[in-house]
């Protein structure tokens, strides 16, 4: 109940008093060590998509991975545009446990899971 309670705490936080972040795909042949705020690193080759990278939104520092491939379960689609959208949602089930979209570059939060 405390964590729950705390996890909703600092999404309110976050969503109140920190800059919005407007995220947008960044393609990369290799996922870098040293991420950056604001950016989905999509790894591939050509117009294959294998997998995506970015730092929780939720200011906790841990990244996020998330799988692009259609043959491997979960599978997330990512839009190809600029700013980044993601489906379905995406949910950390352990740390700070966010849960959100993302939709034309800006966070959705959904709650607290």
């Amino acid at each position: 109940m405390i964590e729950k309670l705390i996890n909703f705490l600092k999404i309110q936080y976050y969503r109140t008093f920190k800059k919005k972040l407007f995220y947008v795909n960044k393609y990369v042949e290799q996922i870098p060590d040293n991420m950056r705020p604001g950016l989905l690193y999509v790894e591939g080759s050509g117009n294959e998509h294998w997998f995506a990278s970015l730092l929780c939104p939720c200011g906790c520092g841990e990244e996020i991975n998330i799988n692009l491939d259609e043959n491997e379960s979960p599978c997330w689609k990512l839009s190809e545009g600029k700013f980044t959208e993601i489906s379905p949602s995406v949910c950390k089930n352990t740390g700070c446990k966010s849960h959100f979209f993302l939709r034309k570059g800006e966070v959705k939060w959904c709650g607290t899971n």
